[in-house]
């Protein structure tokens, strides 16, 4: 019961947590191409006064926020797999 409990409680969701961190992270790279792009086609870094953001920079913000929300959700649970007895 005890090798049970290790793996299917207290690994599994950590490694859900980061594989799901690093697919984002992918994702943000991804959208992150076109969004260079784009900067790169109008002259400018989007979110200025007379540019406003497109939707390739706000996909590429929220991808990196929750990919480091999801790692931060996977080392949290790996210090408390790790701690507890």
């Amino acid at each position: 019961m005890r090798a049970y409990e290790l793996i299917e409680k207290r690994l599994v969701p950590p490694i859900g947590w980061a594989a799901a961190g690093l697919i984002l992270a992918v994702d943000a790279a991804l959208a992150a191409i076109p969004a260079w792009d784009h900067m790169r086609a109008i002259g400018r870094i989007c979110g200025d006064i007379s540019a406003a953001h497109c939707g390739w920079c706000v996909a590429v913000a929220g991808f990196a926020a929750l990919s480091l929300g999801a790692m931060a959700q996977a080392t949290r649970l790996t210090i408390r797999a790790a701690t507890q007895k």
